[in-house]
């Protein structure tokens, strides 16, 4: 197991220990952005962080907190990579459909 490997591994053993149902769930898509957003919509915003709910990130500079669709992502282009390191997969190149975060 190299470097990166074990880093991916603690990163993801530590975010399931913090919040395991969240790894779990997958979110249905987010309907579009209402004309006037209501709480119900920010609700179904916030639940697709695995911040807190009792916290307030307010960093959005250099780091801000991804949404578990884009951890998800990230995740399954990092499996086809360590699957098929060809030049395809280094560059990113991807058949599936974009979907929306």
């Amino acid at each position: 197991m190299n470097r990166r490997e074990f880093a991916r591994l603690a990163a993801l053993a530590g975010s399931a220990a913090v919040f395991p149902a969240a790894l779990d769930a997958k979110a249905p898509p987010l309907r579009p952005t209402p004309a006037a957003p209501d709480e119900n919509f920010w609700r179904d915003v916030r639940a697709r962080f695995l911040v807190p709910r009792d916290v307030a990130f307010l960093n959005a500079a250099n780091l801000c907190p991804t949404s578990l669709p884009v951890i998800d992502a990230l995740d399954r282009v990092a499996r086809a990579y360590e699957a098929n390191p060809s030049p395809d997969a280094r560059s990113m190149r991807s058949t599936e459909p974009a979907s929306t975060p």
